[in-house]
């Protein structure tokens, strides 16, 4: 295994469908915790669409919908926090996040 190649994928230097299985299991697992923990620019970025109406999310009751139109309990599990609820997308059995 190469911890090198690892990192380049993780870099974005080397696509993740080249590594060999032992080393995809291991990015995957790394890739999830850094996906898991944005970085502040990123979360101002999302803040930024939030704020300008950007994007699309699906709301509790499973209705797609533009971000001008969610409201805070639409989207978020707890009011006053800025951590998104897992939610299910349309015709896809597999849970996702709001799309800012």
């Amino acid at each position: 295994m190469h911890t090198d190649r690892i990192r380049a994928a993780l870099a974005g230097r080397l696509s993740p469908d080249d590594l060999t299985q032992d080393e995809f299991a291991i990015w995957l697992e790394a890739f999830g915790a850094k996906m898991s923990n944005p970085t502040l620019e990123a979360e101002a970025f999302f803040a930024e669409r939030r704020r300008r109406g950007l994007g699309v999310g699906i709301t509790k009751d499973g209705r797609l919908v533009h971000a001008k139109e969610l409201l805070w309990d639409d989207v978020f599990d707890t009011p006053g926090t800025d951590c998104p609820r897992r939610l299910e997308p349309a015709g896809s059995d597999r849970p996702g996040t709001p799309d800012d």
